[in-house]
């Protein structure tokens, strides 16, 4: 009877150390971050263009008139009539106070003279987000960086 407990003893220790040897295992994967956009352009918004953009993507706003955007330069392939444009707003919210500045992802468009002049805004990333809308917040984060602006500063320039 003993020669069977000392086998399966035997048995029960030789499948618990097992479990300590380590085996090759291939590394979590990363998530899947938005392909860069090659051979971007860049330059500044002229004074008229910042002007038309200012009232196109202030649309979206909950009080348009009291946006104050903090411009950065516009990446863009040549040839192209619209591209990606990240940057920074602040903006009244509904209690009629200032939210401090806060990043942007908008869509902006060239108008027929070469110039954009018109776009929407399509999510704001509140700096303060939890759960949900922090997951909202780094993928555009992502996409921001993607597009070419890098990690965008909430620092007014």
């Amino acid at each position: 009877m003993r020669p069977y407990i000392l086998l399966i003893c035997t048995g029960c220790a030789s499948a618990w150390l097992s479990g300590c040897t380590s085996s090759p295992s291939s590394p979590p994967a990363a998530a899947a971050l938005p392909a860069a956009r090659p051979n971007l352009l860049s330059r500044d918004l002229s004074p008229a263009e910042k002007t038309a953009l200012t009232h196109a993507l202030s649309t979206t706003l909950k009080d348009p008139d009291s946006a104050k955007f903090d411009w950065g330069p516009v990446k863009y392939a040549q040839g192209s009539t619209s591209t990606e444009y990240c940057g920074i707003v602040n903006a009244k919210n509904s209690y009629g106070g200032y939210t401090g500045y806060q990043m942007y992802h908008a869509i902006i468009s060239l108008d027929p003279k070469g110039h954009y002049t018109g776009g929407s805004i399509d999510m704001i990333m509140p700096d303060n987000a939890t759960g949900d809308q922090l997951k909202t917040n780094v993928e555009y984060d992502e996409k921001c960086i993607a597009a070419g602006y890098g990690q965008v500063s909430l620092t007014p320039q």
